[in-house]
């Protein structure tokens, strides 16, 4: 029984041996890749938008920026293609912060979508490729209303239709629900 228990343990050990070894590894490669200057900007998420059909285009409004204005144009940058968007601010309130969806609910048209920097938010155009309502905004969305959920609300990202006005649920009341 004892050399059963024993062999148990060391198989343990020898699992957990192999782990940390892989795990040192990876740290190295990381530190490699630091002292090289190769690592990625790391972004805060943004989870506070709402979004809304609106025919031949979807809406999205990124709520909550106050002072969005004093960020340099040069840090704000918008990325389009048929399935995804990627919103990034660059020194926010010293911060790097970011609205990504990745997977868009249907094809839209890079070309003809926009981004507007307005006083204490952002809004986003996207020309959808083809008419058709859209139930969400990408793969882990709510319906048309908050992004990013509402804490206390039922589950995340679920929208609150009607709330808002046209559809567009309760801007700014975004919790940390999926966001995108």
């Amino acid at each position: 029984y004892t050399k059963k228990v024993l062999s148990f343990e060391l198989k343990k050990v020898e699992a957990y041996i192999v782990d940390q070894q892989a795990k040192d590894e990876e740290h190295r490669r990381l530190q490699e890749h630091r002292a090289e200057g190769e690592h990625e900007k790391i972004y805060s998420k943004i989870t506070k938008y709402a979004w809304s059909d609106e025919g031949s285009k979807v809406k999205v409004y990124v709520t909550d920026l106050e002072g969005i204005k004093d960020v340099s144009t040069d840090n704000i940058n918008c990325t389009f293609d048929k399935t995804s968007f990627d919103l990034t601010i660059q020194g926010y309130k010293g911060k790097d912060i970011r609205l990504c969806i990745p997977v868009l609910n249907k094809e839209v048209n890079p070309e003809k979508c926009k981004f507007q920097i307005k006083s204490s938010s952002i809004s986003i155009t996207l020309k959808k490729e083809k008419d058709g309502k859209w139930t969400n905004l990408g793969e882990g969305e709510g319906p048309a209303g908050m992004g990013g959920g509402m804490p206390g609300m039922g589950m995340p990202g679920m929208g609150m239709p009607g709330m808002g006005g046209a559809g567009m649920g309760m801007p700014g009341m975004g919790g940390a629900g999926m966001g995108g």
